[in-house]
């Protein structure tokens, strides 16, 4: 059984964003909280910087929890004390409140 995706009558002949066209197809699909979700996780490195990024991989999102592979102990030790500042950066960056907490993995 295919889905068929129709566009709302009221953006129909209008010029909209192509993000906005994104979205709105995402969520017309269900997938629009894992796409949230995946640009979260892609915009690790321009929220924490290359510096960190290099020490620190965002891997995944689980259930709003962004999962960060970090080379060592002491990386996982700094980046805890920054956690609460990366989390609403991120969700700045993303424009919603995807990322509720982040969880350190070696």
């Amino acid at each position: 059984m295919h889905r068929r995706w129709m566009m709302p009558e009221t953006i129909r002949g209008e010029m909209r964003p192509l993000g906005y066209l994104i979205e709105l197809w995402a969520s017309s699909l269900g997938i629009r909280k894992r796409l949230l979700e995946w640009r979260a996780c892609c915009l690790w490195k321009e929220v924490v910087g290359e510096a960190i990024a290099r020490h620190a991989t965002a891997v995944g999102v689980q259930e709003g929890v962004l999962v960060v592979r970090v080379q060592s102990a002491p990386w996982r030790n700094e980046l805890f004390f920054m956690k609460s500042d990366i989390v609403d950066k991120v969700n700045r960056k993303v424009g919603r409140k995807v990322i509720k907490d982040i969880r350190f993995i070696q």
